[in-house]
């Protein structure tokens, strides 16, 4: 109640129903995961046909106490084990976290991807999601479905040097410009040290900021 900026539930579980109930209900606007980007990269062990079950809940809870004022985001974490994934495979999970959504009423859908390392297999990744999820949602007859792609920064070993560490962080921010991101999420100066503090996300979020003022002017 004290914050006037929408919160996101980043979790990790393949069994957020308890947690997303508890989380919609103190007003957070946005829950991140899927059956299988969330389970595939942190409990494979873990029935993904229940996991699927399980996710179909959330995505209908969201549907359900969604308004055409205020609809709860949906959101997939296309970084799955991070580094080195082949595109192709966060495109088609991406997919099909966005369809399994839509289906239970989800008007408001994140795909997202990490930096890759080479710029242009990003912008390439970028467009395919794009129109593919254009495609998809056409052929199997979902209209007004808005659809946006986030852009996670590097997901792998970070430099210790905390000015590589911040020059690594405002070049993200340029490729995010680059293919377009709606959404960044950002790295810290710290990645490499431990668990970043509030100031060095602080840092971060400005500093990001500052590269995609100058990336769009």
């Amino acid at each position: 109640e004290d914050l006037e900026r929408p919160v996101s539930l980043r979790h990790g579980t393949p069994d957020a129903r308890l947690l997303a109930e508890v989380a919609l209900a103190s007003g957070i606007a946005e829950i991140e995961g899927g059956a299988l980007s969330y389970t595939l990269p942190y409990s494979r062990a873990y029935p993904l046909a229940r996991a699927l079950v399980h996710w179909q809940y959330v995505d209908r809870l969201a549907a359900l106490l969604s308004t055409p004022e205020r609809s709860i985001q949906r959101e997939s974490f296309g970084v799955l084990t991070a580094t080195l994934v082949p595109p192709v495979m966060v495109a088609v999970a991406e997919l099909c976290e966005l369809l399994l959504a839509v289906e239970q009423g989800v008007t408001s859908f994140t795909m997202s991807f990490s930096e890759t390392g080479s710029l242009s297999q990003d912008i390439a990744l970028a467009r395919v999601l794009r129109q593919a999820a254009a495609d998809c949602l056409a052929r199997f007859g979902f209209a007004r479905v808005d659809v946006f792609i986030a852009y996670h920064q590097w997901m792998g070993a970070f430099p210790y040097d905390h000015e590589r560490a911040s020059a690594l962080i405002a070049m993200s921010a340029q490729k995010a410009a680059i293919v377009g991101a709606d959404k960044v999420v950002t790295k810290t100066k710290d990645e490499a040290r431990g668990i970043p503090s509030m100031t060095s996300n602080v840092e971060a979020v400005r500093l990001v900021a500052y590269a995609l003022s100058h990336s769009q002017s």
